[in-house]
Formats: structure tokens, C-alpha cells, sequence
């Protein structure tokens, strides 16, 4: 049974519960540093919902064995650069698109019991490919090109800027495990991804463009 529990602070008890896997059915939200702040009240539900991407990017990231060592944007979002935080943003801005492809909507959550929906494998794909677009599509308005070999952030080459059916496996299942977890950071910000009566897949939303995840 989740148990949600309202925190002054994101730190103390709350970080502990974010790092330990013994407690992933304690949620904290914490009511000042959450709802007190200049952006949340200028940019209402898409800067929650940004937060809560990051932290499920965070969540993730912690399991895989990366730090701020090892990866920069692996860093509370306090400590998060502008640049990432804005790329959380504009993931939050095309979750609707994303949604919409695949026949389903949000609503508030109300019953913190209820399973996350899980999207079907051809949905999933469906959903990678339009992250991907996506991504390469922020990147390249940013500056960036392709180039083989390491990400360099000095000169802006990456070796991802390509089509989706070009990536190697692990990175085409970077982009599944992203969009796998819409549902979890949704309710993280307080939503719960619903079908729609007659929902169906449409690929023409598959060119949906907008921000980047990290990488």
C-alpha cells in the first residue's frame, strides 16, 4: 500500500527514502521547496511535472550506478544547470502529444492504490521513436551534429543524431525505458495516465518535436 507523506524539505528523511529501493512505496512530497517557488507558481503544471521527470530520471540513474561524478545532470534539481531543467520542461510540454499518439489522457490522482497503466510493446515503440525525434530535434536547434565517437559537450557533436532505426539497441532501449516510465512521473506529480474511450495509436503524431533527455 503507497503511503504519501508531506515533507517540509526534500532533504533529510525524504532524500533517504528517495535512495533506498526499501522504500519505493513511500512517496514524500515536500509542500514548501514543491509548491513555494517562483517557477511553480508562474509555470504551474509543467514545472511539476518537470520536476518529476527528473527525479524518475535520478531514480534511474542512482540504480544504474551513475553520480554527478559520472554524469552532470545526475544532480538534484536545485543543483540542476538551465539548461537541463529546460529540457525537463519541454518534456513535460509534449507529454500530451505523447499521449494523445497512444489514446490516452491524465487526470488527478485520487486513488494512490491503483496500478500504473502499462503501455503494450507497440506502444512503447510508437513512443521511443517520437522521444527520439524529439531529442534530435532540440539538440540540432541547440547547435549540435552528428559526429562518431564520445559525446563532446565542448564542440557539440553526438553520436545519436541520427535516425531511430540507426541507434544500437541499448540506445533505442534508453528511449523505451523513458517513455515506460510517463505513468510513474506523472504520479509523482500528482496524475494518472488514463485510456480514452476509442483511444487508438497514431502514428502520425510520431514526428512530435520539442525537448531532450538527458544523455
Amino acid at each position: 500500500m503507497p503511503v504519501v507523506v508531506r515533507t517540509a524539505q526534500s532533504s533529510g528523511l525524504a532524500a533517504l527514502f528517495a535512495e533506498s529501493a526499501a522504500h519505493d512505496r513511500l512517496h514524500t512530497f515536500s509542500l514548501l521547496e514543491e509548491t513555494c517557488t517562483v517557477e511553480v507558481l508562474l509555470g504551474g503544471v509543467y514545472e511539476l511535472l518537470a520536476r518529476a521527470i527528473h527525479a524518475d530520471y535520478l531514480t534511474r540513474q542512482r540504480l544504474e550506478g551513475h553520480s554527478a561524478a559520472t554524469n552532470p545532470a545526475a544532480v538534484p534539481w536545485e543543483s540542476l544547470s538551465e539548461q537541463w531543467r529546460e529540457s525537463n520542461r519541454d518534456q513535460a510540454a509534449d507529454i500530451g502529444a505523447k499521449l494523445a499518439a497512444v489514446g490516452c489522457g491524465i487526470e488527478p490522482l485520487t486513488d494512490w492504490d491503483a496500478e500504473l497503466l502499462a503501455f503494450s510493446p507497440e506502444e512503447v515503440e510508437l513512443l521511443a521513436r517520437m522521444e527520439h525525434v524529439r531529442w534530435m530535434n532540440h539538440r540540432r536547434e541547440d547547435g549540435w551534429r552528428f559526429l562518431p565517437g564520445p559525446k563532446d559537450e565542448a564542440h557539440k557533436t553526438h553520436p545519436d543524431l541520427v535516425q531511430y532505426e540507426e541507434l544500437t539497441e541499448s540506445k533505442r532501449e534508453y528511449d523505451r525505458s523513458t517513455v515506460r516510465g510517463i505513468p510513474a512521473f506523472l504520479r509523482r506529480a500528482g496524475f494518472r495516465v488514463t485510456r480514452l474511450a476509442g483511444g487508438s495509436l497514431d502514428s502520425g503524431q510520431a514526428e512530435s518535436k520539442g525537448g531532450l533527455t538527458p544523455r
